[in-house]
């Protein structure tokens, strides 16, 4: 089977709360993120994650998702664990991106946002806090 290590917490909100971790896979330890939302069967946000992750594997900029279950009172997913948001990178660097930074993350996020429609799916939420930079390059660079 598959072996998990929760580390951390690192995000918190509205949605649940997220810690990092790491996944056994062929022998490697792989950084994941843990995502906890309580259950909720009227609006189960991490299955609709799930579901849409599953859809789009294989896409360019689109992170993994490895696992959604139930866990005592809480719903998780196990997905890619990711670097920081746009957002707080703008922030980090005194809200100012080069012109030659704004046309990379554009150009990667209309990739992005290309490849989501073409599996039928629509993004409502785009923002900064929304896109968060990779661990590894991505075919949409």
């Amino acid at each position: 089977g598959v072996e998990y290590k929760i580390g951390k917490k690192i995000g918190e909100g509205s949605f649940g709360i997220v810690y990092e971790g790491r996944m056994l896979s062929e022998g490697n330890w792989v950084p994941v993120a843990f995502k906890f939302e309580k259950r909720n069967p009227s609006c189960p946000q991490l299955r609709d994650d799930f579901r849409k992750y599953t859809i789009l594997k294989g896409c360019p900029g689109i992170p993994s998702a490895y696992y959604f279950g139930e866990y005592h009172l809480h719903n998780i997913l196990i997905m890619d664990l990711l670097g920081p948001s746009l957002e707080v990178l703008f922030t980090k660097g005194g809200r100012k991106f080069s012109l030659k930074t704004v046309v990379s993350l554009a150009r990667q996020m209309l990739c992005i946002v290309k490849n989501v429609h073409e599996k039928a799916l629509i993004y409502c939420d785009i923002k900064p806090d929304n896109f968060l930079i990779g661990r590894q390059s991505s075919e949409c660079a």
